[in-house]
């Protein structure tokens, strides 16, 4: 662990070294990569049986993110950012679970020069949610739900917790 953080802060001196760093803020979509749909909502039938009625999808989400850009040549740059994703609904839910809960992460990013003041930002992130309710692992849909010591199928059981997601981001920095 130590020798891959010495290699990143080293990566970024030599960077830094032959470049001009710069804030810049950009405004563009992030993609899901990892992580399936999270049932959010279920109820179980009277044969045992587990129904989930509404899931979160993987969907695009509006991004915000800040970046310190390192040019390496007029054209290209790199930057490490930070990222936030406000609770927008983009109507892109396939089963009308609605809106993707508030998230916030960090990342590493390309810059090419776009013409002008503009860059477009092609990066990837690790995104964090807030904490939402979910399904517990146990109750999977179509499947007995589990049963107690009197074998009498449980209600769905939920928990509270974050989720945590690799995405692919597309922003424009130079337009504030």
């Amino acid at each position: 662990m130590k020798k891959v953080f010495g290699f990143a802060v080293a990566f970024v001196l030599l960077i830094s070294s032959y470049s001009s760093a710069q804030f810049a803020l950009g405004l563009g979509i992030g993609a899901p990569v990892s992580g399936a749909s999270i049932a959010t909502y279920g109820h179980v039938d009277s044969s045992g049986v587990v129904h989930i009625d509404k899931t979160l999808d993987a969907s695009p989400q509006i991004l915000i993110e800040v970046h310190r850009l390192f040019k390496m040549n007029a054209k290209y740059g790199v930057a490490p950012f930070i990222g936030f994703a406000p609770k927008i609904d983009l109507g892109l839910a396939t089963n009308g679970a609605g809106e993707q809960p508030i998230g916030a992460g960090f990342g590493a990013l390309l810059s090419v020069a776009a013409g002008g003041k503009y860059r477009m930002n092609v990066g990837a992130m690790w995104l964090i949610t807030g904490p939402i309710q979910q399904i517990d692992p146990a109750w999977q849909n179509g499947f007995q739900a589990p049963r107690s010591r009197q074998d009498l199928p449980l209600d769905i059981s939920y928990t509270i917790k974050s989720v945590n997601r690799v995405m692919l981001t597309l922003t424009v920095s130079g337009i504030f």
